[in-house]
């Protein structure tokens, strides 16, 4: 057998075994409908012949500014046995007495919901809406994450100049699903904190959110064998920092433009297409090349995340770009960006067979 044939048999199958080389391409998530034309808002590093879907949907008419835009993607293996999965934000409001918020579920296009920790989360909100009948096995705290959370919240604080309380936390919840006749074991993380304050009466007011909820899943008994996939794909999480700018600065006018009983629209806003020409400006030349060559992780949640599945080493070429991939891979080669090819085999040579040129990676630090 050929290294060629090798090489687009295990693009299109599971396996990922010692010595044998797993190809992976930085794919691009776009978003189709917020600007004047597509643009990439999300990177990841997906082994080669996986399925990917995404969902970028925008909600101009939400009555909360937090519900302007969703994103959730999948990637699956080509037997269908491996999956990633990435779902959307979620952010709820509450507040002492009905005065001030409806009854959890209700109200006019905003989500209304006591104030929750990711334990809560997890086993209230996400596993009852998208995995119902799963067996839930436990749920795993994880200080690691929370403390880089509520690092990132009070920071943000102090520079608007909050008094605000802040309370973070992350979790992962172990699950077992069956789906189609199949059983699966499942891990979903997810980090999220609470912003407390005060109303005019002295009453409390939060806001509770959840971020970095991804889902990976295998065969019951097998999930463990593919820790350095899903904590690949999971460290490779790259926003496009332009796109968030831009999102971040429409959902401010939007909250400042409250028409209509309350309700927000995107009437009378400067053009999208400018918001996000200025988005590119800020975000700088630097930045975006750093972006677009996928060289460093600008999600430090998911990276934290990562590190729960398997640790992971940090790989450098010889013009100082940098990847990370799961700990125990010895060599990495890659095309220029785009594509990665992960091996044990210290004679595996990607340019014998695949046009190249190929740069090969060499380890910069070893397990986190």
């Amino acid at each position: 057998m050929t290294r060629l044939f090798l090489l687009a048999a295990l693009a299109a199958s599971t396996a990922f075994s010692v010595g044998l080389p797993m190809r992976f391409k930085m794919t691009d998530f776009v978003d189709r409908q917020g600007f004047e034309r597509p643009v990439v808002a999300l990177r990841l590093l997906v082994p080669a012949g996986w399925k990917t879907e995404s969902n970028i949907q925008w909600n101009p008419q939400a009555a909360c500014a937090g519900g302007l835009v969703t994103v959730s993607a999948r990637v699956t293996s080509p037997d269908g046995r491996l999956a990633f999965e990435m779902f959307p934000n979620y952010i709820a409001s509450w507040g002492d007495g009905f005065q001030y918020a409806p009854p959890p579920g209700q109200g006019d296009g905003c989500r209304f919901h006591p104030p929750f920790d990711a334990r809560q989360f997890l086993g209230q909100i996400l596993v009852p809406g998208f995995r119902r009948g799963a067996t839930m096995k436990g749920v795993d705290p994880h200080p690691e994450t929370a403390r880089v959370l509520q690092q990132k919240h009070q920071q943000q604080a102090r520079q608007m100049g909050s008094m605000a309380q802040i309370r973070s936390d992350a979790a992962v919840a172990r699950l077992e699903v069956t789906e189609n006749g199949s059983r699966f074991d499942e891990r979903i993380t997810a980090s999220t904190f609470v912003i407390i304050g005060r109303d005019g009466a002295g009453g409390g007011v939060y806001t509770s959110a959840a971020e970095s909820v991804f889902a990976y899943r295998a065969p019951v008994g097998e999930l463990a064998r593919y820790d350095p996939i899903f904590a690949t794909i999971m460290n490779s999480l790259r926003v496009n920092p332009a796109w968030k700018i831009a999102i971040n600065r429409i959902g401010m006018q939007l909250a400042q433009r409250t028409i209509d009983a309350g309700r927000v629209a995107i009437q009378g806003i400067m053009a999208r297409s400018q918001i996000m020409s200025r988005a590119l400006s800020e975000a700088g030349d630097i930045q975006m090349r750093t972006w677009r060559n996928g060289q460093q992780s600008n999600d430090r949640m998911a990276e934290s995340f990562s590190r729960y599945i398997r640790d992971v080493d940090l790989f450098q070429d010889s013009k100082g770009g940098t990847m990370e991939f799961g700990a125990g891979t010895q060599f990495v080669w890659s095309n220029g960006g785009e594509e990665y090819i992960a091996t044990d085999d210290s004679s595996y040579d990607p340019g014998a067979s695949l046009p190249g040129p190929w740069n090969r990676y060499e380890v910069k630090r070893g397990r986190q």
